[in-house]
C-alpha cells in the first residue's frame, strides 16, 4: 500500500518577502562595503606590500598567506556557520527538511539513508575549503620565496608609502 508523499510546510507570502527584503538590504550593504572601503584598500596594501611589514612578516608573505589560506578559511567557517547547523539537525531528525523546517516551493520530505547522506554532505561541506587552505600554504611558501630574491629599490618604496 502507498502514501502520498508528504510536503514540508511552505513560507507564507509575507515571510517570502521580508526574506527577499532583508537579502537585498544585507547583500546590498556588503557588496557596498567591498567595494567602497574594503577592495580599494586591498589594492593599495597591494600595491604596497613589498615595503610593509605586519606583525613581524613582510606585507608581501601577507598577501599571500591571505589568498591562499586566509580566504579558504573564512569561507570555511561561513559554510559551517550556515550549511553545518543545517546538516546537524537533518542528521538528528533523519529527515530532510528537517522537522518544523519551512520552504520556499513545494518539497517533498525526504527519510532514511538520502536523508543521512545529505546531512553528512552539509556537515562535511567546509572540508573542501579546508583542503584548498592546507593545498593554498605550501603555493603560498613558494610565492613568498620567488618574491624575496628580487630586491626592491627603497627609493620606489618611500614614494609608494608616502601616497
Amino acid at each position: 500500500m502507498e502514501t502520498d508523499p508528504e510536503y514540508a510546510e511552505l513560507y507564507s507570502f509575507k515571510e517570502r518577502l521580508r526574506f527577499v527584503l532583508i537579502g537585498v538590504t544585507v547583500g546590498g550593504a556588503v557588496w557596498l562595503l567591498w567595494n567602497q572601503w574594503a577592495l580599494p584598500r586591498w589594492r593599495e596594501f597591494a600595491e604596497q606590500s613589498p615595503c610593509v611589514e605586519v606583525w613581524g612578516l613582510s606585507g608581501t608573505a601577507v598577501l599571500f598567506y591571505a589568498l591562499f589560506v586566509g580566504f579558504p578559511l573564512l569561507f570555511a567557517l561561513g559554510t559551517a556557520g550556515v550549511l553545518s547547523r543545517r546538516g546537524l539537525k537533518i542528521l538528528r531528525d533523519k529527515q530532510v527538511p528537517y522537522l518544523r523546517e519551512k520552504v520556499f516551493r513545494p518539497t517533498r520530505i525526504r527519510r532514511g539513508r538520502a536523508a543521512v547522506l545529505i546531512g553528512w554532505a552539509h556537515v562535511l561541506s567546509p572540508t573542501l575549503f579546508i583542503a584548498l587552505a592546507l593545498w593554498g600554504a605550501p603555493k603560498a611558501d613558494a610565492l613568498i620565496e620567488q618574491s624575496q630574491t628580487k630586491t626592491v629599490d627603497p627609493a620606489w618604496c618611500v614614494s609608494r608609502v608616502a601616497r
